[in-house]
């Protein structure tokens, strides 16, 4: 066990950087065999990282077939956001409560600095997979700012997905500047300590978002 826990864990990151990083296709189906021997470790700890991606809603195992990116439906999408909504608007109002804590203004500090490189991305007409992490870093600032490892395991668990929808959405015509508005909003209440309107502000931004992928997704 101790043996192959290490090579289980690379296994596990390496599969999980691949998907963040969309080098896997969706409705290809791929070889646990292939790929094992590409990342270097035997089948058992292939085996392994594969059934703790399945557990996280990443890919779907095939019996006998391989593996597959899990498919993208409207009620993954409205599971995903409804998650989303419950970590991102609880940890919003924490935040906004102790806006004038040391920690908190840590984290104010660092939600502005993305503000500000999603804001150059917009005006210097930048790449969206650019606009898309930084998009991504700042929703992951708001829940990392609770410093609950349990929270932020869930976040990372919906990572890919926010990824993949956010790609498409941002690519609707006004998009990213909306997204900038309402990032701007969020971060303006946080960093005044507008616990009156926080909620429904996050809240706000959570629905748009769920309205836009669920329309993309019936577009195809």
């Amino acid at each position: 066990m101790l043996k192959t826990a290490p090579l289980q864990i690379r296994a596990y990151e390496h599969l999980r950087e691949m998907i963040e990083e969309n080098q896997l296709e969706d409705g290809v189906i791929y070889s646990e065999t292939r790929l094992a021997k590409e990342i270097g470790v035997s089948r058992t700890p292939m085996r392994d990282a594969l059934q703790k991606l399945e557990q996280e809603g990443l890919i779907e195992i095939l019996p006998s077939r391989g593996f597959q990116l899990q498919a993208i439906t409207p009620e993954r999408i409205q599971k995903n956001n409804q998650v989303r909504s419950a970590l991102e608007c609880y940890s919003a109002v924490v935040l906004t409560r102790n806006f004038r804590t040391p920690k908190a203004q840590e984290s104010i500090r660092r939600l502005g600095e993305l503000l500000g490189l999603q804001r150059k991305v917009f005006e210097e007409d930048g790449e969206i997979s650019e606009f898309v992490r930084y998009d991504l870093q700042f929703h992951r600032t708001v829940v990392e700012s609770l410093e609950n490892e349990e929270l932020s395991k869930l976040f990372c668990n919906h990572v890919y997905c926010i990824q993949k929808l956010a790609s498409k959405s941002l690519l609707h015509t006004g998009r990213l500047e909306a997204t900038l508005r309402e990032h701007t909003a969020i971060y303006d209440a946080i960093r005044t300590g507008d616990l009156l309107n926080i909620y429904d502000i996050t809240m706000q931004h959570m629905e748009i978002t769920t309205e836009i992928n669920l329309i993309d997704l019936k577009e195809g």
